[in-house]
């Protein structure tokens, strides 16, 4: 949904029209609902393999949490004899106990709910019978579902290198919820495929990006975030998104440059800890942080 957020109902009615050429155009909110709708009935009815993400998984049973505001991660799982779901190791939790604080943080944070549409928790393979969309008259026959296949795709892609990183460490506390980019106002204007990248959207998509994709793919929308902190309270797990992109955006300008044609200036500026060093004023001016407090500390006087 967050994506796509920026998208007027004209414009997803003109991109219906383009894309699928029905023979009578939905125009309304409910009409462009319900050509959605029945068209991924269609290509879930037709599908042999279900594929899903997986907000949490319990280490101790293997039991998965889906969140969504459709139903159709539900769908996908009991339609097709064969699930594969596809996560990243962040999402692991020790026990199904740990779901519920999760649970309440993603709807009251994303969408203002109390809890979210859709909330299925299974432990696959279900043991469901397979729907036969075919058979009128016996479409759930018995035993249909005792050859149900599971397969469990955990992903690594940077995130334990990110672990280890000081700076980026907190990006993997993201549950998910769109709380940042309901808050951010460059979001609101421009959505998801220009402020965001290859994976993940929003001012978080930058230490996501930076982490998993490298620096390159970060620096193509780093500069959309201001900085303005909106997004820190509006974060039910305090991450200092901000803070993130501040760190990125140094990295990204760092890498850029030729270390030889600065080399010169990072001399002058950065102090020098030996007792042999620079002369004790460019020390001072080079010692940026602590010179910044002092004179927050001094600004009244």
């Amino acid at each position: 949904v967050a994506p796509a957020s920026h998208k007027s109902r004209e414009g997803i009615a003109e991109l219906f029209e383009e894309r699928f050429d029905p023979e009578d155009p939905p125009e309304t909110a409910e009409e462009l609902t319900m050509f959605a709708r029945e068209r991924l009935g269609e290509l879930i009815e037709d599908a042999d393999v279900g594929m899903t993400g997986a907000n949490f998984i319990a280490a101790d049973s293997g039991t998965m949490m889906l969140v969504t505001s459709e139903g159709n991660a539900r769908k996908t799982v009991t339609a097709t004899d064969t699930h594969v779901a596809v996560a990243g190791v962040e999402k692991i939790v020790p026990s199904a106990e740990e779901f519920a604080p999760f649970v309440e943080l993603i709807g009251r944070s994303g969408t203002g709910q109390d809890v979210t549409s859709y909330i299925s928790t299974l432990t696959p393979p279900v043991d469901s019978p397979v729907p036969d969309f075919e058979d009128d008259d016996e479409p759930l026959a018995d035993g249909s579902g005792d050859d149900r296949d599971f397969h469990l795709v955990l992903i690594d892609n940077g995130r334990l290198a990110m672990r280890e990183d000081e700076e980026l460490k907190e990006t993997l506390y993201c549950i998910r919820c769109s709380a940042c980019s309901n808050s951010c106002g460059n979001f609101q204007s421009v959505g998801g495929h220009a402020f965001g990248g290859e994976t993940y959207s929003g001012g978080i998509a930058t230490g996501w990006e930076a982490g998993i994709e490298g620096l390159d793919t970060a620096a193509e929308f780093n500069d959309l975030c201001t900085g303005c902190s909106r997004c820190v309270p509006a974060c039910p797990v305090e991450i200092d998104i901000p803070w993130i992109n501040t760190v990125v955006r140094d990295r990204i300008n760092r890498g850029e440059a030729d270390p030889g044609q600065t080399d010169w200036m990072f001399e002058e500026l950065v102090p020098d800890e030996e007792p042999a060093g620079l002369d004790l004023g460019t020390r001072i001016v080079g010692n940026y942080e602590t010179l910044a407090k002092w004179g927050s500390r001094t600004a009244p006087i």
